[in-house]
């Protein structure tokens, strides 16, 4: 989020108000020199996941809870000014989880599409002049990432397994965006699970738009448009066991990270090597958040995180 090429966004990141201290130390001293980057005490969403609160960003309702809660770092005077002008200007929403992440090119990608393609505040001259531009516009919009790099834990003392995947209908979590236009509330959109999400807009639609399928977006600008981390930190644990991908492929890939990510072969090595070292107490973790608020609830998750568990303690007693 650091190297984004635009700025013109708050990074709201929301943690456990009972983080342990010395994590909580160490996120304050990252964030700090960024004005635009919040770090809050609090496990409420809005907009995304089942236990999701109703509202968000548009309609004041996020904003007076972040104002509410506990704020580590961030400019609260430059929140609260966002917070008085949400109304006359285009409001996007990105959801981006913990351990995902974006393309260091996505949120000007989306920005850009949106300043053209969604309804925004035009002065009574420029709104009679583009009469029939604004008709073309639409009154609220979806973006959603086409092609994703996945990261595999390896298990091994290396910079982890990288692998593609593209997806035409469907949309991941990481870097799904909403637009509202001017004047749009949250009651007017396709609310709906992101599995669903572009089945749904384009059966409903209700942007304004002529054909409904075009009310979301496929992002087809980017190579790569986020990276997702597919290890036993997951709470769905979907996909996490590493799988082949050809050799130039992978380099490939390792090129397009570096580049378009800034993930720089020595944090890769660090992050797989961390999960290599703490697998256990992650693993044991993991078990205990499932089915807490927030999280998901898979008796097949927790399954798999008792094996990882039990796999370790046998490596235990063979050594």
């Amino acid at each position: 989020m650091i190297n984004q090429t635009s700025q013109q966004f708050l990074w709201i990141i929301r943690t456990d108000p009972e983080l342990d201290s010395d994590v909580l130390k160490d996120l304050v001293y990252l964030l700090r020199p960024y004005p635009h980057f919040f770090l809050i005490a609090s496990n409420y969403n809005f907009l995304i996941g089942k236990d999701s609160k109703p509202g968000g960003w548009r309609g004041g309702e996020t904003a007076r809870e972040i104002l509410g809660s506990k704020i580590f770092c961030g400019d609260i005077a430059l929140l609260r000014g966002a917070s008085k002008h949400e109304v006359e200007q285009i409001v996007l929403e990105t959801r981006l989880d913990s351990d995902d992440g974006l393309n260091i090119n996505y949120l000007e990608t989306v920005q850009k599409f949106a300043t053209k393609a969604v309804i925004s505040n035009m002065s009574i001259g420029e709104e009679l002049a583009n009469l029939e531009q604004a008709q073309h516009r639409a009154s609220w919009m979806y973006w959603c990432a086409k092609r994703h790099v996945e990261w595999h834990y390896s298990g091994k003392l290396d910079q982890g397994q990288v692998n593609a995947i593209g997806h035409e209908t469907y949309c991941i979590t990481a870097g799904l965006t909403v637009a509202f236009g001017v004047g749009v509330q949250i009651d007017s959109i396709v609310k709906s699970p992101h599995h669903k999400l572009y089945s749904d807009v384009g059966h409903f639609g209700g942007c304004g738009l002529s054909r409904n399928k075009d009310c979301l977006v496929m992002v087809d600008d980017l190579s790569a448009a986020a990276i997702r981390s597919r290890t036993p930190t997951s709470a769905g644990m979907k996909n996490i066991d590493p799988i082949y991908v050809d050799p130039e492929m992978t380099k490939s890939l390792w090129n397009l990270l570096r580049e378009d990510f800034t993930i720089t072969d020595e944090g890769a090595r660090y992050a797989n090597q961390y999960i290599h070292d703490n697998l256990d107490m992650i693993a044991l973790e993991n078990e205990m958040g499932q089915c807490t608020e927030g999280h998901s609830c898979k008796e097949s998750s927790k399954e798999k995180l008792r094996r990882i568990r039990e796999d370790i303690a046998a490596q235990k007693l063979k050594t």
